[in-house]
């Protein structure tokens, strides 16, 4: 993922970043990159600019659950759009706008560029040269497929324990995919 740093901010591109979030499970839409603007937008919407995303994480393979199982989409939903706070030119969701937000975060950036704080590169899996985290997660995975279902859970129960909640989302995504070999 390519970024320049300014003013102690990493400048992520708005498409970049939901490819990223696209492959930790979040339905991405309203952009022509991920489906196309649907329309029914503010005129002066960012969406209308190609600047704009819907984010939400209902009707993937974890129905009406984050990966935990333990919270509901619409949380996890909103969860995000908190974690997102100050990236965008607007960031909207249930808790900043539950009537027009209720049920995705609508993720707006200027020119096309996000900027990230180091804890946000740091909660979103990048590391501080704009790229995801792949060879420790690829290390990880290989692992994982070769633990039986109680390694597991006793691997995700440790890391659920710790203080990085996001991690251990991750990490449990990574688990369930290790065990039951999906891509």
């Amino acid at each position: 993922m390519a970024y320049k740093q300014v003013d102690g901010f990493y400048q992520i591109p708005l498409v970049d970043f939901g490819k990223h979030l696209q492959g930790r499970g979040w339905n991405i839409g309203e952009h022509s990159a991920f489906g196309g603007n649907t329309g029914g937008h503010a005129e002066n919407s960012y969406h209308n600019h190609d600047e704009a995303l819907d984010i939400t994480w209902k009707n993937n393979d974890y129905g009406d659950f984050d990966p935990t199982g333990k919270v509901g989409w619409e949380d996890h939903t909103d969860n995000l759009g908190t974690r997102l706070t100050g990236a965008g030119a607007e960031v909207l969701h249930r808790s900043k706008d539950a009537k027009g937000h209720g049920t995705h975060v609508h993720l707006a950036a200027k020119g096309g560029l996000l900027n990230f704080s180091q804890a946000q590169m740091d909660d979103f899996g990048l590391t501080g040269n704009g790229t995801p985290a792949r060879a420790e997660a690829k290390t990880k995975a290989q692992d994982y497929k070769s633990m039986s279902g109680s390694e597991l859970n006793a691997e995700y129960d440790k890391l659920r324990a710790g203080k990085d909640v996001n991690a251990a989302e991750a990490a449990g995504l990574a688990m369930h995919k290790a065990h039951f070999n999906k891509p």
